[in-house]
């Protein structure tokens, strides 16, 4: 169970899913550059995590502490710890 929630001020959002067992977890934030190949931007959570739910909140910058653009009705997806922000 994935979600990912715009929360509107600042480019944040809330970012929430489930685990049934444990697993050493990556979240990073992937977003298109100007050739629209996903490139990892950001990396939220890199250690293991037992069964449950968890909320992480990410800012909206890249590693750099650049802010990226959200754009109204962009799609976001996830795959194996990726949160893909597409164009």
């Amino acid at each position: 169970d994935f979600r990912a929630t715009y929360l509107g001020f600042g480019n944040s959002w809330e970012i929430s899913f489930t685990l049934t067992q444990t697993y050493t977890e990556e979240l990073s934030i992937w977003y298109p550059d100007e050739t629209g190949r996903d490139k990892k931007v950001r990396v939220l959570y890199n250690k293991t995590l037992g069964p449950g739910t968890y909320t992480f909140y990410w800012d909206g910058l890249d590693e750099l502490g650049n802010r990226l653009k959200y754009r109204a009705g962009q799609n976001v997806r996830y795959h194996n710890g990726k949160v893909v922000m597409l164009k």
